[in-house]
């Protein structure tokens, strides 16, 4: 299992090698000492954008990550990857169980309780061999969704921590803003297993 990145503490020197980082200038995404975490202002200018080799992320990938909700609305997105062919299409994770794959919208708000101002841990996990897209919150798995047989992840676009694309690589909207606080957000080349995100939740690097 190789980690393809991982955004932990308190620096905005969080991808590996290879990794195109942008911070806007007006940006108010700092580390925040106090909580060990990466804190995001609630404009549209408040994001981490990069471009990583994502083809070990092709056939499989998890992505998890400490979350914490500052805001109230219902279209916020610390997580988001797009493509040059789908633009805000291929992941979206928000902070409150909305989750989007592969143009496929999966809404599990229902099913979870993210209160203001908690640490929350979130997961999501897909693999083209099962098929599969798997949400798991606070260790506990809360639905699945199946996935094109043969659809792999297209290997061309951004990351962004903060924010969801409206356009290659950009467009990025106040009203998505996420405007919380991230810690150990890690990317994954294998589907985890339930055990293993279980793991994560309850391990050493719990918040309260």
């Amino acid at each position: 299992m190789k980690m393809l990145f991982s955004a932990n503490v308190c620096t905005l020197s969080l991808i590996l090698a290879g990794i195109v980082i942008s911070v806007p200038s007006q940006s108010s995404v700092i580390a925040d000492s106090a909580t060990t975490g990466l804190k995001f202002g609630k404009t549209h200018q408040d994001y981490v954008l990069f471009k990583p080799a994502v083809e070990p992320l092709q056939e499989s990938f998890s992505i998890c990550g400490w979350v914490r909700k500052l805001r109230s609305s219902d279209w916020q997105y610390w997580f988001a990857y797009g493509t040059s062919t789908s633009s805000h299409e291929e992941i979206e994770i928000s902070d409150n169980g909305y989750t989007k794959i592969f143009n496929s919208g999966f809404d599990l708000r229902s099913k979870i309780t993210a209160p203001m101002g908690e640490w929350k841990h979130s997961c999501v996990t897909w693999a083209l061999s099962s098929l599969a897209f798997r949400v798991y919150f606070e260790g506990e798995f809360i639905g699945t969704e199946e996935t094109a047989s043969g659809k792999k992840l297209p290997a061309d676009g951004y990351m962004v921590l903060g924010n969801e694309f409206d356009s290659y690589g950009g467009g990025f909207s106040e009203n998505n803003a996420f405007g919380g606080e991230l810690f150990k957000v890690n990317v994954f080349n294998k589907e985890l297993t339930g055990s293993e995100i279980k793991e994560m939740n309850d391990g050493a690097f719990a918040l309260t």
